[in-house]
């Protein structure tokens, strides 16, 4: 939001200034230049900001760093709530309250739609140092591959059973740290036939990073991501992240992987199930007056 606003207000900077150098303010005909520029100024802006964010992220390359950067990390964020500008989604996030306090690492677990998980995800728990296990063709995207990897952001390469193992085990280390959060989804993989299932079955060897760090798991559950692109440009998506359960570390330390993978999986669906589900394809279809007779 900082960057956000920044941005803007350079945007109607300029456009002041070609306001006055132009003399546009002898005519009230003009005044529609301060509907128009100031967004394509945002905008222009924001694609400079881009090509700096690609030459500084160069700099330093896609390796592995000693200890996560904190300000690429708020880089990350701040350039995901633009991005979420221009895909317009509007974010909603309900029981934030219930995710405990920085002082407190936790793994966060939530159901994989699409790629604005992370960007909803990222925006929602930005106060919470969360960061989040990706799969490795992330970590290639030109300008945001390496930002992530400065962030402390970890890869794993799917279906790598012993790739997974080691970075569970290095998540959980960052966590034990006290100065970071993991977030993981235990789908492995997006739900591509969505909405059938709801959601696809959960590997239970992701728990294990909870119980080695003998941390809360923090369970979210996402709605309409998988429908962003569909109806952009044209149509806002509405997002939701909701925290629909946290399970406590004794409660952890208690239960095996599977039934913390059984538990997790049945809060979200159940949240998915409830009445006021708010997936669009769950939205009741207008009834024509001559069918309600």
């Amino acid at each position: 939001m900082i960057i956000a606003f920044v941005l803007l207000l350079l945007a109607l900077g300029l456009q002041g200034l070609l306001f006055w150098a132009y003399q546009w303010y002898e005519s009230l005909v003009n005044l529609w230049t301060w509907i128009v520029l100031p967004f394509a100024f945002f905008w222009g802006l924001f694609a400079m900001y881009v090509f700096l964010l690609f030459l500084v992220g160069a700099m330093f390359g896609n390796k592995e760093p000693k200890k996560p950067s904190k300000f690429a990390k708020f880089i990350i964020e701040q350039t995901a709530f633009i991005c979420m500008i221009f895909m317009r989604i509007h974010l909603h996030t309900n029981g934030m309250g219930k995710v405990p306090s920085k002082k407190t690492p936790f793994m966060l677990i939530n159901n994989h739609l699409s790629i604005f998980d992370e960007f909803a995800l990222i925006w929602a728990f930005r106060h919470h140092g969360v960061l989040f296990i990706s799969k490795e063709a992330n970590f290639k995207i030109p300008v945001a591959g390496n930002w992530l990897r400065k962030a402390g952001y970890l890869s794993i390469i799917q279906g790598d059973l012993v790739n997974g193992t080691e970075i569970i085990n290095k998540a959980s280390e960052y966590i034990k740290s006290g100065e970071n959060s993991i977030c993981v989804a235990p789908e492995g993989t997006r739900n591509k036939t969505f909405p059938n299932p709801l959601l696809l079955p959960f590997h239970s060897g992701t728990f294990n990073l909870a119980k080695n760090a003998n941390c809360p798991i923090v369970i979210a559950a996402i709605q309409n991501t998988y429908a962003v692109m569909k109806r952009w440009p044209l149509k806002a998506t509405s997002v939701y992240v909701d925290i629909v359960g946290v399970i406590d570390a004794e409660t952890v330390k208690e239960s095996t992987s599977t039934e913390l993978a059984e538990k997790s999986a049945a809060l979200i669906l159940n949240r998915f199930e409830e009445k006021e589900a708010r997936f669009y394809h769950l939205d009741e279809k207008k009834v024509p007056e001559s069918e309600k007779k």
